[in-house]
C-alpha cells in the first residue's frame, strides 16, 4: 500500500514538474531592451528601426515596415556602440541644438525618436532635421541591410 502510494506520489509531482518547464524560442523580443527607436512616417507604410540589446549584451537591429512582421539582424558590439554613438549625437543635435519650426503637437510628424526612453519628433516644416534623420538612416541603418 505505501509502495502504491509512493509511486501514486512520484507520478504527480513529476507531472507537475514537466508542466512548469516553458521553452522560449530565439525570437523571444520580452527580455529585450529598447536603446533607441526612428519611426519614419514619411513613407506610405511607416517604416521602424529600433536596436535592442539582450541580457546577455547582444545587439540586434529590428526593421519592420506597415503591418509586415519585423526584420531582426544581429550585429556585432562594435558596430552596435559606433551606431548608437552617432545616434545619440543626432538625437541630442536635433532635440537641444537646432531651431525648432513646431509649435507642440500640432505638426504633422516626420520622424518619431526615441532614446532610451526619452523622445522627440520631427515636423514636416522641420527640413535641416528631416534631412539629417534621412541621412542617418541611409548612412548607418540602411547598410545593415532592411
Amino acid at each position: 500500500m505505501r509502495m502504491l502510494l509512493g509511486i501514486i506520489l512520484i507520478i504527480f509531482s513529476s507531472g507537475m514538474l514537466s508542466a512548469e518547464i516553458k521553452k522560449t524560442g530565439n525570437q523571444d523580443l520580452r527580455q529585450n531592451r529598447e536603446v533607441f527607436s526612428i519611426e519614419d512616417l514619411t513613407q506610405a507604410q511607416h517604416k521602424v528601426y529600433k536596436m535592442m540589446t539582450s541580457p546577455a549584451g547582444a545587439f540586434s537591429m529590428i526593421f519592420s515596415e506597415g503591418e509586415n512582421p519585423a526584420n531582426i539582424r544581429k550585429i556585432n558590439n562594435e558596430l552596435a556602440n559606433q551606431i548608437d554613438e552617432k545616434f545619440a549625437d543626432q538625437f541630442i543635435s536635433i532635440k537641444y541644438e537646432m531651431a525648432s519650426n513646431s509649435s507642440g503637437d500640432k505638426c504633422k510628424k516626420s520622424y518619431v525618436l526615441s532614446l532610451r526612453g526619452e523622445s522627440h519628433f520631427i515636423c514636416v516644416k522641420e527640413t535641416k532635421q528631416r534631412n539629417k534623420m534621412k541621412l542617418f538612416i541611409n548612412n548607418y541603418i540602411k547598410e545593415l541591410g532592411e
